[in-house]
Formats: structure tokens, C-alpha cells, sequence
């Protein structure tokens, strides 16, 4: 019975459990069932479940991973990488720990936290190196490392997936990303190596196209535009079909756009449009067409293009960006109506989708503009007072083109006053302040209410000294004084108080003439007055009332010619101003008339707007006669009136114009006279010392000037020049003093803004860095988009662009600098500074060793801006660059062209160079024509010695041992103790060690450092002296003479030959410390030499000598990186020689199989080297099949008729032997 009920409780467990485990697997079926249906969401969930249920389940890591993958297809990483995280936190040992790691780090890196992903990858290589996905995980670490800037953990994560798999088909991807980080750290020349080797073996495919792209854009930075440009027009136009060929199209026709080349920049989009019509990038390249062709004016065109453009955009701000173009083209072709509907198109999106309040802003002010013109100025009004209640409105701008509105278009000049007073009100500290308050006395003046306009015009010169308007507000202020009539009520006062008290109990001739009196005095009515006077003359008068009705009508004449000068009427003004002289000549003797006679005098001189012709009437017999019989007030007051003339005819060059104009303001400053004569007098003063460069006098007349009336217009100009004058001083502290005073001062002027951009560059000039960068940080260099620049060129600050350039440039590094000016010609259209962009970078590109790079950009602008000032200096220094290159005929070709473009004494200079290109082209016939020609026209012993020496260097090529001796001689005879006549000398040494005159040789070269203290001359005496030892095999002597070349200061060229001929001598007698030593001096004194490459090979070599292998190892495997494919076989070589002097040679083979195998082909046998020494190792093992293997690969390779295919069968025969002998042996 007992047994009985065990079996039944045996099968009933049995039972229960089978039943489980369906239970289980059903539920996991059902899960992979949702999956299969596409049930991402539901198949998620039942995964989960599934782990929850069974935590212990086999299959419950499947399931998390599952649960992932089916999230991470939802697009919901966040859930996602959290049941990644969860597997792996739970199931560390679990098979789906690797792709689990790859899959969260692919989540987080599309989600943009690359460091983390960086991490999560670099783990799956950690925990799981043996899975398949390590590869692939560590470039894609590589990848995240660059994304987040970690540049040298990129660096090194790349080096160790190349190291690692050396065969893998990833490899290419990873020097792609080791040219990334080269491209970032702006090594331009280490960028071209990893793409070379990229692009040597590799067919068209994506990574290629992305290669050729950075290969385009490195070469534009090395100044190879020409090749840069054939290199994007050749991938362009190749028949493959990759998304990055969008790109390339892009950046090449965005490149061409910004050169203003918009034709150039249409076909090429036009032709790849053409070939890839659904490529990723259509939409910008459409759009980069419409604004080419907005560029070239051709405005139907372009709305063609963005009408195209605009059924495929989708975006709302790109659509905005696009309803400007349009509006602004359609503007440009004259259809108005249209243009303003884009506009408004543009205004009605909410502001929650513009990412950029200023285009709104700009919108919204254009708007207002165009409906005015449109003679719609009651909609622009609504438009601006609709702005005005946005929360990021720019509400000075907008109230101030609404006061505009107003005023000029609606006529409302209440209303306008009004606005203009808000504004100023609301911005009491703005930067429209001034502007409001000129707005107002502008409605007043325009209302009629003169009275307060004047005293508003007043308020201005007081409250706005250096405001733009201020002397015209200072005219109107004396035009509304003295021509305009009295407001009503003042009027009505001004009559009865006449009535009551003048015109009482006197004759009618008299009450007439006091009535016209008070007409032109008090009430300003000129024309009125003379009205009266005219009646006044018909009756008769007695001789005193006459006079003084002929002298009122001088002065009303006078008074309305004035008024005809402020209205710009010079036909009027002519009439009344003779109308006067009529009236001065009929009373010769009256004093009174003699006054009149000098103002009208002054009048017509001061009516001449043009400097020149002014002097020209005030140096007439009959106005020197005129001058003469002034009074000494208005005598000074000519004086100054002509000293102004004198500075402004002089235009800052005629010395004897300065002197004379200099000498008239001395009386102007008499203290005698009124403030404001003075001040003026002192402010010209200060110009003429300027000009005549006299620093000192100019600055204490303006110390003076600021100090008599601080708040006069004039004072800001003052502070101005006296800041200049002490920049120029060098006195620097005290100039950005006043700078900083004159922002503070009239913050409302232009020349707060000046003061500024002076006090930007002169802290770059100190070097103060931190402080320009906060100067400039403070202006904005373009206050809408850069793509819609454009279209508004006005809101683009230039002078921002290159400052920021320039502050990269001060900053000390000149990659930086490098990067800088090109980001400059990328963003800004302004020839001369684009011309002044190239020329620094080809400054710099020299300053780094960038010899091609500097030429390259020379060429550049040579190409493009032909005209400019500065193409000259950039032709002379291409020419000089391409005769130190040797490239003598391209030097020739330049220098022909100097002699057409430049002055006298680059013309010679030209002229000189041509011929030694002549002679060193071998083109003696040609050369001693134009030598002949150059000496007839120029006495220049010099050059004429510089011919000979190169007759001479001929003569020696031809080994005409005779007539070169000769003509050395002449040299050293013509021209003594000079540069020529050294190098004539050693020639003559070079000559006597040829013919084995080895005394005569040696007398001259130990004697030239003697004669000669030129260190360029002593210094190549000397190497020549020791390359005369070293070939003798005088170590000592050579060692000796290569010190004193090394030690002589001032020849870097010489300095480097010594070291160069030092560090062979030290490797000859194996004295290796030495050489070591020499070779790092000479490393970080010549970081671009020529040979830089070889000599770092030579120091792992130098230090493997020393037998210190395991420097030398890391030291050439850290270089192997740096290096092109050639050198790289070479390194590798010695990496594995290495291994092989060390002992270790079972290392060594691999290393040497790695020269053969793993690295390119080279132009030297490296690879067969190796492989022969990799024989020789397993020799030396005793693994003689293995070492008779390898030999006879070298056999079958190059054959026996090769000196290595001879020696390798040899070793073979030897090792048969060998071979046959142990067989016998046993």
C-alpha cells in the first residue's frame, strides 16, 4: 500500500512538472509568435514577462535580449537599454553578454552620449575579447571616442584595432578615423598618409568617396586648391553611386559659392543633380542653387528653384528660411506684392518654430517697409504694433521704425513725437536714445511748433555731443532762430507790445520802416520785411530813413540768401547775394555797409562746399583785396575757414598746403575769441601736427580742446585722436584707457563702436587674450543665420569675422591660426580681406614648414584677386618660393610676370632673378643676353658677380676645370669681401677636391672663416671642410670642423648640414650616445626638415645599437603610425631586427613575416629582406625545413638571376645538404 501511493505521488509530481515546463515553453512561443507578426510592443511585454516568471529559465537571458531587441525596433532605446542592462547585470555569463554590450552601446551612441558608448564597446572587448564582435566593437569605439572629442583615446583605440587585426577588411575604417583625429589635431601632412593608404588598394566604395572627401578638404588646407578642386570634380563626376557623394557635392559647391563663383558652383550641382536625383542632400543643394542664382541676378531662376524646392521641404524651419528667399527674390524682380505675401507668410508661424528670434524680428521690420513703399504705411503700422507684443520682441527697433512710419509716411508727426518719445522713455540708456530725441525735434519742427523744436534741437547738442545729427542739428537750430516766423501766441505778444509801445505817435514813413524793422529782427520774416521796404520806397524819405532802409534791405538779402543756402536753392541765393552787393556799392562809405560787405564776403566763401575751389576764389585779386580790408574778427574767422580749406585740399600729403593752413589757425586760438572758434581752431590744430607728424604738439592741442569745453561735438573726435596719438606713442595703457572712456561717454555714438574694435585689436597686440576675447565676445558677427546672410549683407560685421581670425592668430598657435583664416574665407565676401585671409595663411603655412601649402595658397590668390595690392608681394613670394624649391621654371615664369606689375626696384630685382634662372635651366645663351641688357640699364656690381659665379657653376657642370677657375677668380677679384666672392671661393675649394689639389682646398677652406665673418659663409666652409675629412676618413678632423659649423650662430641652414654631417660620423665610429643625443637636438630644432622621418627611423636604429631594445621596440611602434606605407616596411624591418638582436627570436620571425605580409610593397626590398632574415632566425632555431621554406619562396619570387633569389638558392643547397646529412646520420 505504502508503495502503491509513492508511485502515485512520484507520477503526479512527474506530471506537474512536465506540465510546467510546456507551460514554459508555450509562453516563450507565443512571445516569439508576437515577434514574428511584427507585434513589437505586445512580443516585448511577453518577453519580460517570461523572464520574470522563469528568472531561472535557460532561456530567460534569450528573453531580456529579445524583450531589447524588440524595443530598440519600437525606437524606445530608453526601455531598451535598460533590458540590456538588466541581462547583463543579471546573466553575467550568459552567451548574449557581447551582442548585448555592442547593441546598449549602438543605443547610446545614436542617442549621443558617445563617451558612454565608448565605454560600453570598449567593455565587450574587456569581458568577451574572443567574441566575434570585438572587432567591430573596438572601432566603434573609436568611432565614439571621436564623436566625443576624447581625441587620443580614438587615437590609441584605433592603433591597438590595427595592431590587433592587421588582416581584418575593418582596417581601412580604422586609419579613416585615425585621419578624423589627425584632421581635428590640424596635422594635415599625417591626415594625407592615412588617407593614402586608404585610397592606394582600395575600389570605389562608400568609405573611399568619404576619404576623397577629407583628402578634398586637407588638400584646400595645405593650399593645394588646384588639385583639391580636381580631386572633387573627378569623384563628382565618377559613375559610382554613394550617399556621401551628396556631401562632397555640397561642401565642394558651398566652397565655390563662398568664392562669389556662383556660376561654377550652379553646373556643378546642376551636373551631379542630374546623375543622383534622389540623393540625401537635394534639398540644400537646391536651395545653394536658388542663392547662386540670386547672386548672379538672375531672379526668375531662382524662384524656380526654391518654388522646386518647396514641395519636397517638410521642416518648418527650413520652410521659413525658404519664405525669406523667396520674399527677398521676389523683391530683387520687382513683384512687390508677392514678396510682401512671403513676408507675411512668414510672420504668421508661431513663434514656438523659430529657433531664431532675429529672423523674426528682420521679417517683421522688412515687412513694415515694404508695405510702406507699397503706400500701405496703416498695415505696416499694425504689423509693428503686432511685434511689439511678442515676449522677445527687439522693441527699441521696432518703436523706432515705427516712429519712422509715422512720420515719414502717414504724416502723423503727433503721433510720431509721441512714439519717439516712448522710445526714449522706455530706453533711456539705448542705443536709439539719440535718435528718439532727434526724431521729436524733427515732428515739432515738421507740426510748425518751431519754438520747440528748436529748444528739442538744443537738447540734442547738449545731451548727445558726439550724436550723428548733431551739426545738422545745429543748423536747423539756427535756421528755425533766425528764418522762421514766431509761433501765433509769442506773435500776438510780439504785435501788441510793437502797437503800444514803437509804433506810437510817429510819422507813417517811420512806423513803416520800424514795422519792417521788427519783421526781419523779431519775427524773422525776411521777405515780408522786404515787401515793406519796397513800398517804403516809392515815398519820399529823407536822407537818414533812406540809409537805413537800404541797409535793413542789405541785411534782409542777406538773411534770405542764407536761407536759399540751408534750402538748396543756389539761384535764389546768387540773386540776393548780388541784390546785397548792389546795396553795399551804393553806400561805399557807411559803416554800417561795410559790415554787411565782410558777412556777405564770408557768405560766398562759405557757400563753396569744395575745398579747392574755395582756395581758388579766396586767392582772386579781389578777394585778397576783400580779406584786406576786414575786420580782425572776421579776418580770424576767414583765417580759420581757409585753414580748413588748406587741410582738406592737402589730403594729408602736401606739406607746403599743411604749413600754410597750420599757420592760420595759431590767431583762431587767441583767447580773446569766442569758445567755439577756439575749439575749432585747436581740433585743426591737432590735424595739421598729425599730418606733419608732430605727435607731441597735436596731443597737448587736444589735451587743451577737451579741457576748455569737454561738451562740445568736436570733444569726441578729440578723444578719439588723442587715444590714436598715444597707440602710436607706445603708450598703450593709456589709449585703452581712453577707448574704454569713449564707450562710456557716448555709448549712443559711432564711435563707441570704434573705440571697441580699436580696444579689440590693440589687447591682441599685448597679447592679452583673455580680455580681446571678452571684448569681442560682446559683439555679434552675424545677427541672422549664416546661410541667409545673403540676403542680408547689412547684418553681417566683417570686422567681427577677421577679429576673431586675427585673435586665433595673436593667440601664438598657428594651427589654430591656420583653421581660423579659413573659417574666415567660408563665411565672409570681402575681396581685400579675403586676399589679406590667403596671404596669412600662406604666412603661416611657412611659418610651420608648409613650404607647397604656403606656395598653394600664394597661387590662390593670385588666381582671384589679380587686381589687389597685394598680389604683387604674393607673386614675388611665389616666385621666390618656387626658385628655393629649384623649380627654376616655374620661378622664371612669375618673375617675367613681376616685371610687368611691379615698381622700379622689385622690377630689378625680377629682372636679376630671371637670369639666374636663365643660367640654372642651362639656358646660357638666353641668359647672357639678358645679363648683357641688365648690365647696360643697371650698375649693380653685385648682380654682375652673381652672373659670373653662375657662368662659373656651368662651366664647373661641364667639367671645364679652366674656365671655371677663371671665372672664380673674377668673381673674387670684382667682388671683394662680398657674398659672391665667398661662395666664388668655395667653389674654387669644391673645384680643387675634384682635381685632388687637396692643399690649395684645404688653404682656402680653413681661411674663408677667417676672411669672411658672414656665419651663412663660415658655417658652409666649414661643412665643406668636413665632407673633405669624412671622405678622407679623418673622423677626428671631421668631427672637429662639423662643432664649429654647429656652433656658429645666426645659419640654421648650416647648423642643420653640421648636425646632419655630425650624426653620419658618430654612426661610422658607433659613438651612438652621441649621435642620439644630436639627432633629438636636432628633431626639435627642425620639426619640419625634409628628412624629419629618417632621422627619427635613424634614432630607433641608434638606440638598437646600443643594444637598449626594448626602447627602440616602443619607440619605432609608436613612429610606425606616423609614417607613410614605405616607411612603415622599414620600421617594421627594424621592430623585428629588434626582437633579433635581443634574442628573442621567435618574436623576431613574426615581426619580420609582418614586413612582407601585413605592410605594403615598396620601392626597396624590404619585404624580401625580412623575409631572408625570418629565414635566418629559423636557422638559428634549428627549424631548418621552415628556414628552407621561406628561402625558397624568395627563389621562386625573384628568380636565381637576382642577387637574393642567388643568395637564397645557395642557403637552400646548403640546407639540402645539411638535410641529407642528418638523414644519413639516422
Amino acid at each position: 500500500m505504502n508503495k502503491a501511493l509513492c508511485i502515485l505521488l512520484l507520477s503526479s509530481s512527474l506530471l506537474f512538472g512536465q506540465s510546467g515546463l510546456i507551460q514554459e515553453e508555450q509562453d516563450f512561443r507565443f512571445a516569439e509568435q508576437l515577434s514574428t507578426k511584427g507585434m513589437q510592443d505586445l512580443a516585448g511585454l511577453q518577453y519580460v514577462k517570461y523572464a520574470e516568471t522563469y528568472p531561472s529559465s535557460p532561456r530567460a537571458p534569450e528573453a531580456l535580449f529579445r524583450a531589447a531587441e524588440s524595443y530598440q525596433l519600437l525606437k524606445d532605446t530608453a526601455q531598451s537599454a535598460a533590458l540590456y542592462q538588466q541581462l547583463l547585470l543579471k546573466y553575467p555569463q550568459s552567451a548574449f553578454v557581447d551582442k548585448a554590450l555592442f547593441n546598449r552601446a549602438g543605443i547610446l551612441m545614436a542617442r549621443g552620449e558617445y563617451l558612454e558608448a565608448a565605454l560600453s564597446f570598449e567593455r565587450l572587448r574587456l569581458f568577451t575579447p574572443k567574441s566575434e564582435w570585438a572587432p567591430l566593437a573596438m572601432l566603434r569605439a573609436a568611432q565614439s571616442f571621436l564623436a566625443a572629442g576624447e581625441m587620443q583615446r580614438a587615437l590609441d583605440t584605433a592603433h591597438l584595432f590595427l595592431e590587433g587585426y592587421p588582416t581584418s577588411p575593418l582596417c581601412s575604417e580604422a586609419r579613416y578615423i585615425l585621419a578624423q583625429v589627425r584632421s581635428r589635431q590640424q596635422q594635415p601632412l599625417q591626415v594625407m598618409q592615412e588617407l593614402d593608404r586608404i585610397l592606394g588598394d582600395r575600389v570605389q566604395d562608400s568609405l573611399t568617396v568619404k576619404a576623397q572627401l577629407l583628402a578634398g578638404r586637407t588638400l584646400y588646407q595645405l593650399g593645394s586648391y588646384q588639385r583639391a578642386d580636381s580631386l572633387f570634380r573627378m569623384l563628382l563626376n565618377s559613375p559610382t553611386r554613394f550617399d556621401s557623394l551628396g556631401s562632397a557635392a555640397l561642401y565642394f559647391s558651398r566652397l565655390l559659392h563662398y568664392r562669389n563663383d556662383f556660376a561654377l558652383s550652379n553646373q556643378t550641382i546642376k551636373a551631379f543633380l542630374a546623375k543622383h536625383p534622389t540623393v540625401a542632400e537635394k534639398e540644400r543643394l537646391l536651395c545653394l542653387q536658388g542663392d547662386n542664382f540670386y547672386g548672379l541676378g538672375d531672379y526668375v531662376a531662382a524662384l524656380e528653384c526654391y518654388a522646386t524646392l518647396a514641395k519636397i521641404l517638410s521642416q518648418p524651419q527650413d520652410l521659413i528660411h525658404l519664405w525669406l528667399r523667396q520674399a527677398f527674390t521676389l523683391k530683387k524682380a520687382n513683384r512687390d506684392a508677392e514678396a510682401l505675401k512671403k513676408l507675411q507668410d512668414v510672420l504668421a508661424v508661431p513663434d514656438t518654430l523659430f529657433q531664431d528670434r532675429s529672423v523674426r524680428s528682420l521679417a517683421e521690420q522688412e515687412s513694415a517697409r515694404w508695405l510702406c513703399m507699397l503706400g500701405r504705411p496703416a498695415e505696416a503700422l499694425q504689423v509693428l504694433r503686432r511685434a511689439l507684443t511678442h515676449p522677445d520682441a527687439d522693441r527699441e527697433e521696432l518703436l523706432f521704425v515705427m516712429a519712422g512710419v509715422q512720420k515719414d509716411y502717414l504724416k502723423d508727426y503727433a503721433a510720431a513725437a509721441e512714439t519717439y518719445i516712448t522710445l526714449g522713455a522706455l530706453f533711456p540708456n539705448g542705443l536709439r536714445q539719440d535718435d528718439a530725441l532727434w526724431g521729436q525735434a524733427q515732428c515739432r519742427e515738421l507740426q510748425g511748433r518751431y519754438d520747440e523744436a528748436r529748444q528739442l534741437y538744443a537738447r540734442y547738442r547738449a545731451a548727445f555731443p558726439a550724436g550723428d545729427q548733431v551739426e545738422e542739428a545745429q543748423s536747423r537750430e539756427h535756421y528755425l532762430q533766425n528764418f522762421f516766423p514766431m509761433d501765433a501766441a509769442h506773435l500776438q505778444v510780439q504785435l501788441q507790445r510793437c502797437i503800444a509801445e514803437e509804433l506810437a505817435g510817429v510819422s507813417p514813413e517811420q512806423r513803416a520802416l520800424a514795422w519792417a524793422e521788427k519783421l526781419s529782427g523779431a519775427f524773422h520774416d525776411h521777405a515780408q520785411a522786404l515787401t515793406v521796404i519796397r513800398r517804403l520806397s516809392h515815398s519820399a524819405l529823407s536822407a537818414e530813413i533812406r540809409d537805413r532802409v537800404l541797409t535793413l534791405a542789405g541785411y534782409c538779402h542777406l538773411a534770405l540768401a542764407e536761407k536759399a543756402f540751408y534750402d538748396g536753392l543756389p539761384a535764389k541765393q546768387q540773386a540776393h547775394q548780388d541784390s546785397c552787393r548792389q546795396i553795399v556799392h551804393a553806400l561805399p562809405g557807411d559803416p554800417l555797409m561795410r559790415k554787411l560787405g565782410e558777412r556777405l564776403f564770408l557768405q560766398q566763401i562759405f557757400s563753396f562746399r569744395d575745398a579747392r575751389q574755395r582756395l581758388e576764389f579766396m586767392n582772386t585779386a579781389q578777394s585778397r583785396e576783400a580779406m584786406n580790408a576786414l575786420s580782425d574778427s572776421s579776418r580770424k574767422e576767414l583765417g580759420l575757414a581757409l585753414a580748413e580749406s588748406y587741410y582738406d585740399a592737402a589730403k594729408g600729403n602736401d606739406v607746403v598746403l599743411l604749413r600754410n593752413g597750420l599757420s592760420l589757425c595759431r590767431p583762431a586760438i587767441d583767447g580773446a575769441l569766442p569758445l567755439l572758434m577756439r575749439t575749432r581752431a585747436r581740433l585743426l590744430q591737432a590735424r595739421f601736427y598729425r599730418a606733419l607728424n608732430r605727435p607731441d604738439s597735436a596731443a597737448a592741442a587736444l589735451r587743451q580742446l577737451v579741457m576748455e569745453n569737454p561738451g562740445h561735438p568736436l570733444a569726441a573726435q578729440a578723444w578719439w585722436q588723442l587715444a590714436e596719438l598715444r597707440q602710436e606713442s607706445g603708450k598703450p595703457e593709456d589709449a585703452l584707457s581712453l577707448y574704454q572712456d569713449i564707450q562710456a561717454m557716448y555709448p549712443y555714438s559711432k564711435w563707441a563702436a570704434e573705440a571697441q574694435r580699436a580696444r579689440c585689436r590693440l589687447l591682441f597686440q599685448l597679447g592679452r587674450y583673455p580680455e580681446a576675447g571678452s571684448c569681442l565676445d560682446k559683439a555679434e558677427v552675424f545677427r541672422v543665420p549664416q546661410d541667409l546672410a545673403l540676403f542680408f549683407p547689412e547684418q553681417v560685421d566683417d570686422d567681427q569675422l577677421w577679429f576673431y581670425a586675427s585673435r586665433q592668430e595673436a593667440a601664438g598657435d598657428p594651427m589654430i591660426a591656420v583653421k581660423a583664416y579659413q573659417t574666415y574665407l567660408l563665411k565672409s565676401s570681402n575681396a581685400g580681406r579675403r586676399a589679406m585671409a590667403l596671404m596669412r595663411l600662406a604666412d603661416l603655412s611657412a611659418q610651420l614648414g608648409y613650404g607647397p601649402a604656403s606656395l598653394g595658397h600664394y597661387e590662390e590668390l593670385l588666381t582671384h584677386y589679380p587686381q589687389d595690392s597685394l598680389a604683387v608681394v604674393a607673386r614675388k613670394a611665389l616666385a621666390d618660393g618656387l626658385f628655393r624649391q629649384h623649380d627654376y621654371a616655374g620661378a622664371k615664369t612669375h618673375y617675367i610676370k613681376l616685371k610687368t606689375e611691379a615698381g622700379p626696384e622689385v622690377r630689378r630685382y625680377a629682372e636679376r632673378c630671371e637670369i639666374i634662372c636663365e643660367y640654372r635651366l642651362k639656358n646660357s645663351a638666353a641668359a647672357r643676353r639678358l645679363a648683357e641688357a641688365f648690365k647696360k640699364q643697371y650698375s649693380d656690381r653685385q648682380s654682375e658677380a652673381q652672373f659670373l659665379l653662375e657662368e662659373a657653376e656651368l662651366a664647373m657642370a661641364a667639367k671645364d676645370f679652366k674656365s671655371a677657375e677663371s671665372l672664380y677668380r673674377d668673381v673674387v677679384g670684382k667682388a671683394k669681401e662680398s657674398a659672391e666672392a665667398s661662395q666664388a671661393e668655395l667653389g674654387l675649394a669644391r673645384m680643387y677636391i675634384l682635381l685632388n689639389k687637396n692643399d690649395d682646398a684645404l688653404r682656402l677652406l680653413t681661411s674663408i672663416p677667417d676672411r669672411y665673418k658672414d656665419p651663412k659663409v663660415s658655417g658652409t666652409a666649414y661643412v665643406t671642410l668636413g665632407e673633405f675629412y669624412y671622405a678622407n676618413q679623418q673622423f677626428e678632423n671631421c668631427i672637429n670642423a662639423g662643432r664649429k659649423a654647429y656652433e656658429l650662430v645666426g645659419a640654421p641652414e648650416e647648423k642643420a648640414q653640421a648636425m646632419q654631417l655630425l650624426i653620419r660620423v658618430y654612426d661610422d665610429v658607433h659613438m651612438w650616445d652621441r649621435g642620439i643625443s644630436l639627432l633629438r637636438e636636432y628633431l626639435q630644432t627642425y620639426p619640419q626638415a625634409d628628412d624629419l622621418i629618417t632621422r627619427k627611423v635613424q634614432l630607433g636604429i641608434f638606440l638598437m645599437n646600443l643594444k637598449e631594445y626594448d626602447r627602440a621596440i616602443a619607440y619605432l611602434k609608436e613612429l610606425k603610425w606616423s609614417v607613410d606605407a614605405e616607411t612603415e616596411a622599414e620600421i617594421q624591418y627594424w621592430i623585428a631586427k629588434s626582437y633579433n638582436e635581443r634574442g628573442s627570436a621567435s618574436e623576431a620571425i613574426i615581426e619580420y613575416l609582418k614586413v612582407k605580409y601585413l605592410c605594403k610593397p615598396t620601392k626597396l626590398p624590404w619585404g624580401t629582406t625580412a623575409l631572408y632574415e625570418a629565414g635566418q632566425a629559423y636557422y638559428k632555431l634549428g627549424e631548418l625545413k621552415k628556414a628552407r621554406s621561406l628561402y625558397q619562396s624568395i627563389v621562386r619570387e625573384l628568380g636565381s638571376g637576382d642577387q637574393f633569389g642567388r643568395v637564397a638558392a645557395e642557403r637552400v643547397n646548403e640546407i639540402d645538404q645539411e638535410l641529407a646529412k642528418a638523414e644519413k646520420r639516422s
